[in-house]
């Protein structure tokens, strides 16, 4: 339908921006599960195959339950394993005493170059609705989380909250 259109054309654009910048993508795809692309040829999540990547994007469906956490987690996973160890167990550190993710909301915010492009076309009615321990991941790796509803109906709240609390972006 129009959401898979558009979905896919709004993959395919953030494909060429990336090209045109030398940036690594990574890809998860999701509804009620979530699913990594890894670049065949490399064995790794973070590529500059754009073709491949494009040709994968270019099949998203928008379909099925929507699960935010399970995607959130599997690409926060994904930068927790780029960083450094002794960043690595700092974030694993700083994630654990936000809990919630209201102390993670107090601290000064990290100048970021990792970010998490994170379109959907429904609401979360599967995993944890509020993803309150990715938020906090995201904020302990310095990970920016901007997100895109495409729907009908009004952007979840969790979707504003999520792009707010990473120093996202949000688009609606």
């Amino acid at each position: 339908g129009i959401w898979n259109l558009w979905a896919q054309l709004l993959c395919q654009r953030v494909m060429e921006l990336s090209q045109q910048h030398k940036m690594r993508v990574g890809y998860v795809e999701f509804n009620s599960k979530a699913q990594k692309y890894v670049d065949e040829r490399l064995g790794e999540f973070f590529t500059r195959e754009y073709d491949r990547m494009t040709e994968r994007v270019s099949r998203v469906k928008c379909e099925g339950f929507t699960n935010y956490e399970a995607p959130l987690t599997m690409a926060l996973d994904e930068f927790e394993c780029e960083l450094p160890r002794h960043r690595r167990i700092a974030a694993l550190a700083s994630a654990a005493l936000a809990g919630d993710g209201a102390a993670a909301a107090r601290r000064k915010p990290r100048i970021s170059d990792q970010h998490i492009l994170f379109i959907t076309d429904g609401k979360a009615n599967y995993g944890d609705r509020t993803v309150s321990k990715e938020i906090a991941r995201a904020q302990a790796l310095g990970v920016s989380v901007h997100t895109v509803f495409i729907g009908y109906s009004q952007v979840p709240q969790v979707l504003d909250c999520l792009s707010q609390t990473t120093h996202g972006s949000r688009f609606a």
